[in-house]
């Protein structure tokens, strides 16, 4: 998946139009390699309103397979996207007049207008979206495919009878027979696991908000931890930043939500027969999975079923919790984790809640897990400042955690970034640079370059210090009081302005008379 060139035409939200270039030229660009884009510019050029018309477009010819979202904002506002995907070069031109009046063009080869081609020609394998703003635009542009009405088919498998029973069964404990039972009669018997996930829920578009982080934590350390062997693992470079290990983690379900999703029964029968622990708490369940007390066979064994067998990928499962949570089944996730302080002894280990972590720890390592576990080909990733709450080594390191995690994947990743630090691990064709006027045809040398320089040069600051340091420096340099200007040399730390100090300094001092 690689985005070439985007061309909003009409007015969407505060977005110019104009035109916005993303990829290397075909010759430059790697083969089967991770591609990042970095979105950046100052404050109000339209950034992150981008990234929600791009997530538009693709969410509504995903919705348009499905039957509806004819009403989309990416229908009514005329556009022209040129991507590539699978080998394949594919130019969309849309007049704004709805559905028929959009046009496809694969690999120079024109469509008629409104004659859509078959998904996946046209359709990243996945469409990832994440915010650490405002996520109330983002839902209401994933509202449609958050919590879909169940179909009359389903509900028609629940009888007065069956309803009936589910509720007398709330108070009391229902084991794992009465648990196989009761889904045996409501979930038809030609339902796949993958068809309990997907049938109501959109098969390639996610947006995940973040309180669903901790399930992609939990999916991502379970098949981390089940694959021991797997030295390669992307996974290991993100734990040896924030030294975790996870020992065990509780699920709180209702069963009366529950009983209004037959669908999710299967799933939740084999939790069930998993958990080490299972406990009645009023109207909730409680399940405890005690990974560390287990034999170490037992154990292995149980984390490659919970990370592998349900749903047979990590993210299968994780999108599974995250659907149930979201369906009200779910009431809470504790993870509880074997955790090394940093700069700790080897053996120097404490046991704690993940949500105990620093905000920059649990951050970090459950954005990264979200990434980890999204590693097929041509997906695309709309990432809108994920680096909040990181320190400034996680943000330096963020392009290449993010490149050893897709890597071989060809997938794009397009994320808005403020922090000039993330710059600095970015070559200037990885970087977009939007400004009021339109986009930068030359962006400035950030790659490699000292922290500050990409502040002035791609973010427009007039200086890389701020604006107390430059006026006690500006000020100390006009005054010709020499102590004072040596005595705030002492406070001031290596780079230009303490070079520019010194020089003053020197340039003070009377010549030698002496010799």
């Amino acid at each position: 998946m690689r985005l070439v060139e985007f061309h909003p035409l009409g007015p969407y939200r505060n977005l110019p139009s104009r035109p916005v270039r993303f990829t290397l030229e075909p010759e430059n660009s790697e083969d089967n390699a991770c591609s990042i884009r970095f979105l950046v510019g100052p404050n109000g050029v339209g950034k992150t309103n981008l990234l929600r018309f791009l997530a538009d477009i693709f969410l509504a010819l995903e919705e348009d397979y499905r039957g509806h979202r004819g009403d989309s904002p990416a229908y009514s506002t005329p556009y022209r996207l040129t991507y590539q995907l699978h080998g394949e070069t594919v130019t969309i031109r849309s007049n704004g007049q709805g559905r028929s009046g959009v046009q496809f063009t694969l690999n120079g080869e024109e469509r008629d207008p409104g004659d859509i081609p078959a998904r996946d020609r046209i359709l990243p394998q996945a469409l990832m979206v994440f915010t650490s703003g405002d996520v109330a635009p983002w839902q209401s542009l994933f509202s449609p495919l958050m919590l879909p009405e169940a179909p009359p088919d389903e509900v028609d498998e629940f009888d007065a009878e069956t309803l009936r029973r589910d509720e007398e069964q709330v108070p009391q404990f229902m084991d794992a027979d009465e648990l196989i039972r009761n889904s045996q009669q409501v979930v038809p018997p030609d339902l796949t696991l993958e068809d309990e996930l997907t049938q109501h829920s959109p098969r390639r578009s996610y947006f995940t908000r973040q309180e669903q982080l901790p399930f992609a934590l939990l999916a991502a350390l379970l098949h981390h931890q089940a694959h021991p062997d797997n030295t390669q693992s992307p996974f290991v470079d993100i734990l040896r930043d924030v030294n975790v290990r996870l020992v065990s983690f509780t699920l709180r379900y209702l069963p009366h939500v529950w009983a209004l999703y037959p669908g999710q029964r299967r799933l939740l029968r084999r939790l069930f027969d998993l958990a080490t622990v299972k406990l009645q708490e009023g109207d909730e369940q409680v399940w405890i999975f005690d990974l560390k007390a287990l034999e170490p066979e037992t154990g292995q064994t149980i984390l490659a079923c919970l990370a592998d067998d349900p749903l047979n990928e990590p993210f299968q499962f994780f999108q599974a919790l995250a659907a149930m949570d979201q369906k009200g089944i779910l009431k809470g996730l504790d993870l509880v984790a074997n955790y090394r302080p940093p700069g700790a002894a080897d053996d120097e280990w404490c046991t704690l809640l993940t949500q105990h972590l620093s905000d920059g720890e649990l951050a970090f390592l459950s954005r990264m897990a979200l990434v980890y576990l999204l590693r097929e080909d041509e997906c695309l990733f709309l990432l809108d400042e994920p680096e909040t709450h990181f320190n400034d080594d996680w943000k330096r390191n963020l392009v290449d955690s993010i490149e050893q995690a897709l890597l071989q994947t060809n997938s794009e990743v397009i994320l808005t970034s403020h922090a000039s630090i993330v710059l600095t691990d970015a070559f200037s064709d990885e970087i977009i640079l939007l400004t009021p006027e339109g986009q930068e045809p030359i962006v400035p040398l950030t790659f490699a370059a000292e922290q500050g320089e990409p502040l002035r040069m791609v973010f427009g600051a007039e200086r890389s210090v701020g604006r107390r340091a430059m006026r006690r420096i500006e000020a100390a340099m006009a005054s010709d009081d020499s102590e004072a200007l040596e005595a705030l040399l002492q406070q001031v730390g290596p780079g230009y302005y303490r070079f520019q100090i010194v020089k003053e300094l020197q340039r003070r001092v009377p010549p030698d008379q002496s010799s």
